[in-house]
């Protein structure tokens, strides 16, 4: 039988973390036929939402998820994690603060989990940042826990991807799975860099560049800001934070991350950066990944534009600004 592999979801009273425990339990991340423990984490003042959760789950049936544990103490949440998944922080775009202002808030959060992590998890444990300032916040847990290797460690820009990827769908008129290779490069920030110059849509079964499928001008120019503001947008309406989207995200992350990326397409991802594309070492960078056997690797060799590259540079010292703010 499968070893049970023990997932930690922090922050999970939370709106995100109520959307992406379902899918989770179902076998969505880890695969079907994959047996997982689900560690509900967050603050005693929650214990109460995580029992109402804890039950949900028991109700699912689901023949993966072998059991549940509360936790409000990060010895128990993080004690021979096999994956974590962080959720917890405060939310940038409902808090009505800066964006420095949620890194230096946050920082104490996740400097605090990492020297957890670094003692009570597997060494072998793999950790995914989904709360933002994502990227940074990955930082902060990699260097207080230098005892697992930073490879383990990842940011979400599958979300964006998502987001990149269900547009060109949407104005072509095909499945989502039709439209392959787009990615996210850089910081989940307004310097974000979505791009489609190596994506393609499969159309009568021939595979055609999305720009010689989408000829429309107005679409591509308002295309990279209608991204970047797409979160924005959906607070604008709702009146709260992009959970579903996001804890979809957060499984598509993870389940190519654990079990493969599919043939022909990318996994963007925050990952330690190598300095491929020019990209600035010792931070989280956003790449256009291929992953497979639990590993990730970096596209190689994908010819990059000068726009692109410009941007590349813009994020890049982005990246490096936030990293001198946290680490003076």
């Amino acid at each position: 039988m499968t070893e049970v592999t023990r997932v930690v979801v922090t922050g999970a009273a939370g709106q995100i973390g109520y959307s992406i425990l379902q899918p989770l339990a179902l076998g969505h991340a880890f695969g079907l036929d994959h047996p997982i423990h689900i560690v509900l984490f967050d603050l005693p003042r929650c214990e109460d939402v995580m029992k109402g959760v804890q039950l949900e789950l028991e109700d699912l049936a689901s023949p993966v998820l072998m059991g549940t544990t509360i936790a409000t103490t990060s010895e128990l949440a993080f004690k021979d994690a096999d994956f974590i998944i962080c959720l917890a922080g405060l939310l940038v775009v409902l808090e009505n603060m800066t964006r420095a202002m949620a890194i230096s808030k946050n920082k104490i959060i996740y400097e605090a989990h990492g020297k957890a992590i670094n003692e009570f998890a597997k060494k072998t444990c793999k950790i995914l940042v989904v709360a933002n300032p994502c990227n940074s916040m990955c930082l902060v847990l990699s260097q207080n826990a230098p005892s697992i290797p930073p490879q383990n460690f990842s940011s979400m820009s599958r979300l964006d991807q998502n987001r990149i990827q269900s547009m060109v769908a949407t104005k072509v008129g095909v499945s989502t799975k039709f439209v392959k290779g787009v990615c996210v490069w850089g910081n989940h920030a307004s310097s974000m860099v979505p791009d489609v110059s190596h994506s393609h849509v499969i159309l009568d079964g021939k595979s055609i560049k999305s720009k010689d499928v989408i000829t429309d001008d107005a679409f591509w120019k308002s295309f990279t800001p209608d991204v970047q503001e797409r979160a924005m947008l959906v607070v604008k309406y709702r009146k709260n934070t992009s959970a579903l989207s996001s804890a979809i995200a957060a499984v598509n992350h993870i389940h190519d991350w654990v079990c493969g990326t599919p043939e022909g397409y990318y996994s963007s991802m925050g990952v330690w950066s190598d300095g491929s594309y020019g990209a600035p070492t010792g931070v989280f960078f956003s790449f256009p990944c291929i992953c497979k056997d639990g590993k990730w690797s970096i596209v190689k060799g994908l010819t990059v534009c000068k726009e692109i590259q410009e941007k590349l540079k813009i994020t890049g010292e982005d990246l490096l600004q936030e990293k001198k703010d946290m680490f003076p």
